[in-house]
């Protein structure tokens, strides 16, 4: 559950296929991964990709990131021995709260859709977290060392890859697949397409200011 399982790198070799199949003169270029233990100290994340390709000429880093969230906030406050002294004696004996960390990154996963589809967030939070677990990828582009917002490519710079990321939950890899073809994809596309325009109109400036020399 921590690594990529068998569906979800073909998730991931799925998108890079529609990516690169998307412009001409782009292909894969070289190909790296790491692994650790999913921790709240790293996002919860246990392998990561990393994957240069060159898109129509430019070249660009996707970052995949396996993300793995075993704890449910929810379950484990309810059965805490804190809480159940306090219900016990029906009085706040002692202080409690959520484990915040992983309750904001199940969400990520769990409401990218509603953030996408309507702009509003966490609406059914029973729902979410009725799930013991959350499962997910998250997609990062980097150019020329610098992230990119994948929603907003003309935008600030963003520093915090929490900020800087699409999430696609694969609890249900058949779902996954459905979002990624229907929304993903095409975000991933359009903002690469973007920068390629913008690389492009730069070097025609540039080409014209030389002329005039």
């Amino acid at each position: 559950m921590t690594k990529f399982n068998d569906e979800e790198f073909s998730l991931f070799e799925f998108i890079l296929n529609k990516i690169l199949a998307s412009r001409k003169y782009s292909h894969k270029e070289n190909f790296d991964s790491k692994q650790q233990e999913p921790t709240a100290k790293n996002n919860y994340v246990g392998e990561t990709f990393y994957q240069e390709i060159t898109y129509e000429g430019k070249s660009f880093l996707l970052i995949f990131k396996k993300h793995f969230i075993g704890s449910n906030p929810k379950q484990e406050y309810e059965k805490s021995f804190m809480v159940k002294v306090n219900k016990f004696f029906d009085k706040d004996v002692f202080s409690t709260g959520w484990d915040a960390s992983a309750l904001s990154w199940r969400r990520n996963f769990q409401d990218q859709i509603k953030r996408l589809t309507t702009g509003s967030t966490y609406d059914d939070l029973d729902k979410y977290d009725e799930e013991s677990y959350v499962s997910g990828i998250s997609i990062q582009i980097w150019d020329r060392n610098i992230i990119i917002n994948p929603f907003n490519p003309s935008g600030d710079i963003i520093y915090e890859d929490e900020d800087s990321s699409i999430y696609i939950q694969t609890n249900d890899i058949e779902k996954a697949k459905k979002n990624t073809e229907k929304y993903f994809i095409k975000i991933i596309i359009k903002a690469l397409g973007y920068l390629v325009n913008k690389d492009h109109k730069l070097g025609k400036k540039v080409s014209k200011k030389r002329k005039k020399k």
